[in-house]
């Protein structure tokens, strides 16, 4: 059981991270970690772009030869310094516990998970972070769907109208999606039935990818949506490696 999900999960946060990159070439904007507007004094916005989307890329070659742990190192912090850290202060000054907050939880999430595969790929680190890069991650997306729990509640009109519309009761769907990431998120926070609660979240997750963010990036086709797409596919896998990661009692 320890280990059942593990590849399955290291595959899906490949793909995401792969997704990911190409995003960079095809909208020409930063997407990973969804950071704050490019700062129109600082030149090299396409630069930094391409080259990050190169890095991210690579990484999800990295987790699928299992070799280059330093790509997934380096993409971790990029994106923690160049998102976290920016929507963060954002979020501190602003107080908006919407778009902005989700953005930063996303953008906590993905480097966390970058670092974690990283120490997946070189167990023998000594470097204190990579040590301890599972545990930070499982806290990181404890929080995050403990609050998009909570946001299916606040801004229930806006979630609703996420669900796809051949699905009936979409306001049900709204409360049933926000009671079950709460209780995801506690499980990962407290650690009572953990793997239980990384398990069924990361399935959740992931039939959210077919029926709701695919469609509507394959509909909408924008950077947005299939950015979506990227994140959604990286936290169902993240959740699946993490519940093989964690010990069996």
């Amino acid at each position: 059981m320890k280990k059942k999900f593990a590849p399955f999960g290291s595959t899906l946060v490949a793909i995401a991270f792969m997704i990911l990159g190409v995003d960079h070439f095809i909208f020409k904007i930063f997407v990973t970690g969804r950071p704050q507007p490019w700062p129109a004094s600082l030149p090299g916005e396409h630069v930094i772009t391409y080259i990050s989307g190169v890095l991210f890329f690579t990484s999800g070659i990295a987790i699928l030869i299992r070799k280059g742990w330093q790509f997934l190192f380096a993409a971790g912090i990029l994106i923690w310094l160049w998102c976290a850290s920016r929507d963060l202060s954002e979020l501190i000054v602003r107080l908006d516990y919407g778009g902005l907050l989700t953005q930063t939880n996303k953008a906590l999430s993905i480097g966390g998970c970058a670092l974690a595969m990283a120490w997946q790929l070189n167990p023998k680190s000594k470097n204190i972070l990579l040590v301890k890069a599972m545990t930070i991650e499982q806290y990181l997306l404890g929080i995050f769907l403990f609050t998009a729990g909570i946001q299916h509640f606040i801004f229930a009109d806006f979630v609703q109208h996420l669900v796809p519309v051949w699905i009936p009761g979409h306001l049900f769907w709204t409360y049933f999606a926000g009671v079950a990431l709460v209780a995801g998120g506690l499980g990962l926070i407290t650690g009572i039935k953990v793997k239980l609660a990384a398990i069924l979240s990361g399935f959740m997750v992931f039939v959210w990818v077919f029926t709701l963010h695919l469609p509507r990036a394959l509909s909408i086709n924008d950077a947005n949506e299939w950015a979506a797409v990227g994140e959604a596919t990286l936290v169902s896998g993240m959740l699946l490696i993490i519940a093989a990661d964690l010990p069996e009692k």
